[in-house]
């Protein structure tokens, strides 16, 4: 059941890891089961702004799905989950 509790992760490409040790970011097999199972927060789906750069956007920018509890107040550079 999706939404039942809230994830966030960083998907950041080529921040961190390896795909030889399976410890790299995105790791896709763990964000597709997040996405299954939870609210996710992926750190590429939301436009942030700072001074005049702009981080890329997988996609269109998108509000993150609404988790069973709780909230997210999305800003210019952060999302927080609020229960």
């Amino acid at each position: 059941m999706g939404g039942s509790f809230a994830a966030m992760c960083s998907t950041q490409a080529d921040s961190f890891g390896s795909v030889e040790n399976k410890s790299e970011v995105p790791r896709i097999p763990l964000i597709d089961a997040l996405g299954k199972k939870s609210a996710l927060v992926r750190s590429d789906q939301i436009k942030v702004t700072v001074g005049d750069g702009v981080a890329p956007v997988k996609g269109s920018p998108k509000n993150p799905p609404a988790p069973t509890r709780g909230k997210y107040d999305v800003g210019d550079i952060y999302v927080d989950y609020l229960f």
